[in-house]
């Protein structure tokens, strides 16, 4: 996934230029850790045979840490604390509490994530004026602005193919302009779910 721009939406909008960023942008974007995968917790039985026994696993929460320098315009009279404020607006509840993280490429949004503010670091004494916020979101994957819609008509066979790697969820309706007696979906892995009914 490419993007130019990470945008944090909450009571503010704020965003971090990655490419073109400019000499004179209040924030800069110094880091920002968590946008990988998101962990796995895996589930392992102890037992007795001095070996563990595997019992499964699920994907952890996303947690984004995003650093941000302060770009303060020393021939003014704006301060650290004045750029600061505008990300204490994500802590302070407003109309809804959680705050949307999203990848941007050029102008357009290519992904988003929405967590909540768990804690934000003012380091107050930095040589460099920064602002530490750590999200912890309420999705394990990244989500795409906009869904895909496939149309098709006929009884040829159709492909629907996930544009991204994480799992993800199906919705789907269909008219039957004749009678059938069976009816399946299956995956590129030769899995089928079949339904055997007088349709």
């Amino acid at each position: 996934m490419k993007f130019t721009t990470i945008r944090l939406t909450g009571r503010h909008i704020i965003d971090l230029p990655i490419l073109n960023a400019s000499s004179s942008d209040k924030y800069i974007l110094k880091g920002a850790d968590g946008l990988g995968p998101p962990g796995v917790e895996i589930s392992m039985l102890n037992t007795r045979a001095s070996r563990g026994y595997y019992q499964g696993k699920k994907t952890q929460l996303r947690e984004i840490v995003i650093r941000v320098g302060l770009n303060l315009d020393y021939s003014t009279t704006e301060t650290v604390a004045d750029l600061r404020s505008k990300f204490y607006g994500f802590l302070s509840p407003g109309i809804t509490e959680d705050i949307r993280i999203e990848f941007v490429n050029e102008t357009e949004p290519v992904a988003y994530t929405t967590g909540y503010v768990k804690q934000l670091e003012i380091v107050p004494f930095s040589k460099t004026p920064e602002i530490q916020i750590t999200i912890t979101c309420d999705e394990k994957f990244l989500i795409s602005p906009s869904a895909t819609y496939v149309e098709a008509e006929g009884a040829a066979p159709l492909s629907i193919y996930n544009l991204g790697s994480a799992p993800t969820g199906l919705y789907f309706e269909f008219l039957m302009e004749s009678d059938m007696d069976t009816w399946s979906l299956s995956n590129d892995k030769g899995e089928s779910f079949t339904i055997n009914w007088p349709f």
